[in-house]
């Protein structure tokens, strides 16, 4: 009945129908085998890396780039990148951000700090300009220069350049002309005075004793009240009055005012004064400087006692101690005109 069912291909060998012709010889074919399809693998999909041109001077950025691998692709280092792009820092990245890789970094912009303006502190009619530190024994005179700039540079006086230098007077320059100068000067020294020559000529009358003024009208007081109120005064070449003084005009003015008489120079006030020791000096005497050895007397004060001058100089009407700095050395001498109490 299998055969049957198998020649006849029947499914069901229950199942026939009236009429139905079966096959009942022959050979039974082979049952048909349906062969297994071979399972497909999927094939992975293989990522294709952009090709990148190190050759580039820009490359623009991709998703998951960072820039440690921008960097190696072309050679650099991230820091470089970071300044040439100038990126706040090395994690501010944008997808399509187009990056230079290739090029100089700028130097960085310096901003120069405006200068201090140092400003001079003022007297009350002149300005103290502060004197350059300086070290030489020599000056080589330049277009502009001035013997009272010179000395004042050097912290000498006109009086002593135009001595040490054998000078007619004081407008004797040239420029090329060497001057010497003696020994350093630096700002933290005492500047010497400059106590030039005045300008008119030399007195040829032969210098008197003052006249005596009554002793009991002789107060050191009033006599160095009335001096300190020019305390500040410009020094100028030749001036004896309050608009400017120098050395010999200020005591002539200061004394006159106290009735004692005074010729015009330090040497003329020197040689009519009468001459004293330090020990014996008191105030109210006259104490005398010389820039030469005392080949002549170049400078002169008012003497306060305690070592203490009111003088004239190149700084103005002002106190000094006769043994300091730009003193000491050049002290000759003091003289009594007076009997001041």
């Amino acid at each position: 009945m299998n055969k049957i069912a198998a020649l006849n291909e029947l499914t069901n060998s229950e199942t026939l129908s009236v009429g139905q012709v079966l096959a009942v010889k022959g050979e039974v074919k082979a049952p048909t085998v349906s062969e297994t399809p071979k399972e497909t693998k999927p094939v992975a999909e293989e990522k294709t890396e952009a090709t990148v041109n190190t050759n580039a001077s820009t490359y623009k950025v991709n998703a998951g780039d960072t820039l440690a691998v921008i960097a190696s692709q072309f050679g650099t280092t991230t820091s470089k990148l970071v300044a040439l792009n100038n990126l706040s820092n090395a994690n501010s990245l944008t997808v399509g951000q187009t990056l230079k890789v290739k090029g100089s970094v700028p130097a960085p912009t310096v901003t120069a700090p405006k200068p201090t303006q140092t400003v001079a502190t003022q007297t009350p009619s002149t300005q103290t300009v502060a004197k350059p530190s300086v070290s030489a024994s020599t000056h080589t005179v330049k277009s502009g220069d001035s013997l009272g700039k010179i000395a004042s540079q050097y912290g000498v006086s006109v009086s002593y350049l135009v001595n040490r230098n054998n000078l007619s007077n004081a407008n004797d320059l040239s420029v090329g002309q060497v001057l010497q100068l003696k020994g350093a000067a630096s700002s933290s020294v005492t500047p010497k005075p400059t106590t030039p020559k005045p300008t008119t000529p030399t007195t040829t009358y032969k210098p008197s004793k003052p006249s005596a003024p009554s002793t009991s009208g002789l107060s050191f007081n009033t006599l160095f009240s009335f001096a300190q109120q020019f305390s500040g005064t410009p020094y100028v070449w030749g001036g004896t009055t309050p608009s400017g003084f120098d050395c010999s005009g200020f005591t002539q003015y200061v004394y006159g005012n106290s009735g004692v008489s005074l010729n015009r120079t330090a040497g003329d006030q020197m040689n009519q004064s009468t001459k004293i020791s330090e020990g014996q000096a008191k105030p109210g005497d006259l104490v005398f400087f010389s820039y030469n050895g005392g080949s002549s007397i170049d400078h002169v004060g008012i003497y306060m006692g305690n070592g203490q001058m009111i003088n004239a100089q190149n700084n103005g009407v002002k106190i000094d101690n006769i043994h300091g700095n730009g003193w000491g050395e050049f002290l000759v001498g003091f003289g009594t005109v007076g009997n001041f109490n």
